[in-house]
């Protein structure tokens, strides 16, 4: 990822790419319209997973179209066919921004890579998936090693001659399964750059993309809040006229220096006009870097997100299901207790899933279906844990609706906790995050430990695989449990959580006493956290001390702290 030049550009490249099914190679015409159907996908992670899908489609409530990933010419496809999997798996498209790092355009276009090429042509055919690749990104800059901009060895005609040499190679051993994507910045930047000059031919291209960033206040070079109009709409003026399916393959805003949930709103409103009527995918960049891209970097910006990518075109009024009720509660212990009928105004639209977070409920064991009622079965209801279950009713078209179903144990554990914690290293930069808890019984009843819980807010920084060790309690290591939660709503301080659990065999806490926990986690490749500002370090205090910003539940109802 580059910062480009202060002096010359306010936009950051970061590669990203959506798959469109309107695909129009030959120099056909787009005949845009109003109520164009608008494809969505983001970049949350540099290596896609089932899980990490799963959990952006939950948080979007809406599926992803398209999912993308970077690689280097150095990367092979078996490196990566595990991602491709995971993509295709979900009934999504891969998009592969192709890095072609160290070399010139020269040294392709003369052949020197031509057996990495044809082995990974070779490969994507074999996949026999619809896949896209985008190639040479951004040439209209000057930060890239195959780009334009001030480049001593690269000219428009190198461009060209590389980036056709690529393509003949694949169209050579019939991997016609690989679209490709011509893509520039929203600004050209250095001598001789330009939005077209470069541009391999019709024959060689079948989505043209544009990349832009509000980057508000945040960089040092003068960076402005801009609005989508802005930083996007010379670009788009200059390649409308190639009629080709234009896409936005980086999008994103800073919160910082303006409102982002309302650039947000303006942005889908500007995509759904008339006046940008060829863009038929958009993608946004999700990752916190530089300033915070993502989707749910606020409570706010994630709204008006979900809201916008629910849009439809301008001269289409957007209908929208309904579901009734849209809260219940259920009492497991209650014999009386029975199904959730859930009456259902479709409004054209049909039912698509049924979902509690990543996982799909299955009609005839977890639901039914009847004409415009779906019957939730008790069965599956008395499964749930104790508090608040999500079922998110998702649709053909419009907006998902979200059944909360409260879900009580009435013979459940009560009484009062509370939570002494301090940190065994309080460093700015750590790779091993050590909380330590101890767990006071302040009612007047004996608590069975294993319906007690104790979180631990934290922020990840970096989406990578995390290990929890139990090095010592009271109650023995091995009946000390401890589960890693994405929150589904990013807080400044806190987007994922620690979750410490009980086994039976801890047995129970009487009144008065405590217990002890002294934890760590630690990713797998040992790479560091930032702990600075995270929700629930405690930074006041080398010993135990009441600390607010941890939380302990008794049978998922909040007896100790606030959460974040």
């Amino acid at each position: 990822m580059f910062i480009k030049s202060k002096f010359k550009l306010t936009i950051l490249s970061i590669p990203i790419l959506i798959f469109s099914l309107v695909l129009c190679g030959n120099g056909s015409k787009v005949f845009a319209s109003s109520n164009r159907t608008i494809k969505y996908g983001a970049f949350f992670a540099d290596k896609p997973t089932t899980q990490g899908i799963n959990d952006f489609e939950t948080l979007q409530q809406k599926h992803l179209d398209t999912v993308n990933m970077f690689v280097n010419w150095k990367t092979n496809f078996s490196d990566i066919k595990k991602n491709f999997d995971a993509v295709y798996e979900n009934g999504s498209t891969m998009s592969l921004t192709w890095e072609a790092w160290g070399l010139s355009n020269s040294d392709i276009a003369s052949g020197k890579k031509d057996d990495y090429i044809k082995q990974m042509a070779e490969d994507m055919k074999a996949y026999n998936k619809n896949i896209v690749i985008r190639l040479f990104h951004e040439g209209n800059g000057n930060w890239y090693d195959w780009a334009i901009g001030d480049s001593k060895v690269n000219t428009n005609e190198t461009y060209i001659a590389a980036y056709r040499h690529v393509v003949d190679i694949f169209r050579a051993v019939g991997a016609t399964n690989v679209k490709w994507n011509y893509n520039v910045n929203c600004s050209s930047v250095g001598t001789g750059a330009s939005y077209l000059e470069q541009y391999p031919g019709d024959d060689y291209v079948d989505i043209i993309s544009i990349d832009g960033y509000n980057w508000g206040t945040t960089q040092s070079w003068g960076s402005k809040w801009q609005s989508f109009d802005e930083i996007f709409s010379q670009a788009y003026n200059a390649l409308k006229v190639k009629n080709k399916p234009i896409e936005l393959s980086e999008f994103s805003s800073t919160e910082i220096g303006g409102d982002k949930a309302a650039w947000f709103t303006d942005a889908f409103k500007q995509i759904n006009s008339d006046k940008y009527s060829l863009i038929n995918s958009v993608v946004c960049f999700s990752i916190n870097k530089e300033t915070d891209w993502r989707i749910n970097s606020s409570e706010s910006a994630l709204k008006a997100y979900i809201d916008g990518i629910h849009m439809t075109g301008t001269n289409t009024d957007v209908k929208n299901s309904t579901i009734t009720p849209e809260t219940f509660s259920f009492d497991k212990n209650d014999s009386a207790v029975k199904d959730i009928a859930v009456k259902m105004d479709l409004n054209g639209n049909t039912l698509s899933s049924i979902e509690n977070g990543t996982n799909k409920l299955v009609e005839g064991t977890d639901y039914t279906v009847s004409d415009n009622t779906v019957t939730i079965l008790k069965g599956y209801l008395a499964k749930q844990p104790v508090g608040i279950t999500n079922l998110t009713f998702k649709f053909s078209a419009g907006k998902d609706q979200v059944l909360s179903v409260n879900v009580s144990d009435s013979l459940s554990q009560t009484g009062n906790l509370k939570v002494q914690e301090y940190n065994g290293n309080t460093a700015d930069s750590i790779n091993t995050i050590n909380p330590r808890f101890r767990l006071v019984n302040t009612g007047k009843t004996a608590i069975d430990l294993s319906k007690a819980k104790i979180r631990y807010y934290y922020t990840i920084d970096d989406e990578k695989a995390q290990v929890f060790n139990c090095d010592w309690s009271t109650v023995g290591s091995s009946n000390v449990t401890g589960t890693f939660v994405k929150m589904p709503v990013a807080k400044t301080c806190a987007d994922y959580y620690l979750e410490v659990g009980f086994t039976k065999e801890a047995g129970s806490l009487a009144p008065g006493q405590s217990i002890e926990v002294q934890c760590r986690i630690n990713r797998t490749d040992w790479s560091n956290y930032t702990q600075i500002g995270d929700y629930s370090l405690n930074t006041a205090s080398s010993n135990y001390a009441d600390c607010n910003n941890v939380t302990a539940y008794l049978s998922g109802e909040l007896t100790w702290g606030m959460e974040p």
